[in-house]
């Protein structure tokens, strides 16, 4: 046989714990922000020229500037810039006017990616790290660029 346990003989101070504790995860679970919560990292591939400034270009639809090592920056004019999460790509880089985006992955795309000239359009696809505001490269494409068609 069980013992009996008087039921009235709680301690309040773990009854209020325990009322606050199921307070918030209700809470929670019913927040639009817990169920839309934005991932840390993003897939992302950008396309577009270094050395390229809107003013330059009308192609352009924003400025960043590109860093292997946190000192030495790279203007990137991009032209195209997806996302496969719900924000668009130019919102992942709303940090400021010209955010500084480091670039990190395997050494012989990090060269690849150095070695491309002004007139050479380059595609990045990667991780985008929100965090970090850093992008580790899964794919580098450097192309000669295209004559442009009025």
């Amino acid at each position: 046989m069980l013992p009996q346990v008087n039921a009235y003989r709680v301690n309040r101070t773990t009854a209020a714990a325990a009322v606050a504790v199921s307070a918030a995860l209700s809470f929670c679970a019913l927040s639009p922000r817990a169920t839309h919560a934005q991932p840390m990292q993003r897939p992302i591939t950008i396309v577009g020229y270094f050395e390229r400034t809107q003013a330059a270009d009308p192609r352009i639809t924003r400025e960043i500037a590109l860093t292997t090592d946190g000192r030495e920056r790279r203007p990137f004019g991009i032209i195209d810039a997806l996302s496969n999460v719900d924000t668009t790509a130019t919102d992942v880089f709303r940090a400021s006017l010209r955010p500084v985006i480091r670039v990190r992955g395997r050494a012989e795309m990090i060269s690849q990616l150095g070695a491309a000239t002004p007139e050479q359009r380059v595609t990045i696809n990667g991780m985008f790290d929100v965090r970090g505001n850093a992008i580790t490269l899964n794919r580098v494409e450097v192309e000669d660029a295209k004559p442009a068609t009025d």
